[in-house]
């Protein structure tokens, strides 16, 4: 008669009730790995010598102008400067966003 009841009551576990259970054994074992919607957290770094020079130089001319740098255009603008050479001034690696810009102000 027992058995019958434990039959009974499995039959009756939802779908839900079972994925709680499996995830719950996954978390007891520690197999469960950071997945697809995790945020995961980037260090943050602070800005080189080129990065701050730049940085620098269009907080200057800011003061001269009195114009306030739109943190968008500094970041395209970045992407885009070159040197005497006509080379990038910085590397794909060392462009900031303007998320990034504006979190390290």
């Amino acid at each position: 008669m027992i058995f019958d009841e434990r039959v009974i009551q499995s039959k009756k576990e939802t779908i839900y009730e079972r994925a709680k259970q499996g995830y719950a054994k996954r978390l007891e074992e520690g197999s469960l790995k950071q997945g697809w919607a995790l945020k995961s957290c980037k260090s943050r770094s602070p800005f080189n010598d080129r990065q701050k020079e730049f940085l620098n130089e269009i907080f200057e001319e800011g003061e001269r102008t009195a114009i306030k740098a739109n943190p968008d255009t500094v970041a395209k603008t970045m992407r885009t400067v070159r040197n005497e050479n006509n080379a990038r001034v910085f590397q794909v690696s060392e462009f900031l966003t303007t998320s990034g810009l504006l979190l390290q102000q």
